[in-house]
């Protein structure tokens, strides 16, 4: 009995560990939406730890950014992890939600500008080279998509 054991103890420690492989396009598709809920992501992908086990490295929701594990149930995907992983480093890109979210800010502002401008910083946005009715400026956007400073360009 004792060498049966060691045997099958033997074999499941000699076996290799599940290759990890990337989400399928309709798994990440609902990872997203999911993640939308919390205002994070999109992420472009996701490791597939199994078949049910989803892990994604430094999503970005809000100004802080995450590494969170997803769970597929039946057909929904259900957040199980966020590990917080600090503030969001650097000038990360900004989203297409962001993007359109500062476009329609700035259109009632009776502003514009090159979304290419648009720098996500660990606190919000800052849009460089705005074009109002006023003049042209560098204006500020805290989180919540809410004007908090700005500047005259000359």
């Amino acid at each position: 009995m004792l060498r049966t054991t060691v045997a099958a103890l033997a074999v499941v420690v000699a076996s290799p560990a599940l290759a990890e492989t990337s989400a399928g396009e309709e798994d990440l598709r609902e990872i997203n939406e999911e993640l939308a809920d919390f205002n994070c992501g999109p992420v472009e992908a996701a490791e597939q730890e199994t078949s049910y086990l989803f892990e994604m490295d430094d999503v970005a929701c809000a100004a802080h950014q995450y590494d969170i594990k997803v769970r597929k149930v039946d057909d929904a995907h259900i957040i199980v992890s966020m590990t917080y992983d600090g503030p969001l480093e650097g000038d990360a890109a900004p989203t297409e939600d962001d993007i359109a979210r500062i476009m329609t800010v700035l259109e009632e502002l009776q502003c514009e500008m090159d979304p290419d401008d648009i720098e996500k910083e660990a606190d919000g946005f800052e849009l460089d080279d705005v074009y109002c009715t006023t003049g042209r400026y560098d204006i500020d956007l805290n989180a919540s998509f809410e004007e908090t400073n700005r500047r005259a360009e000359y």
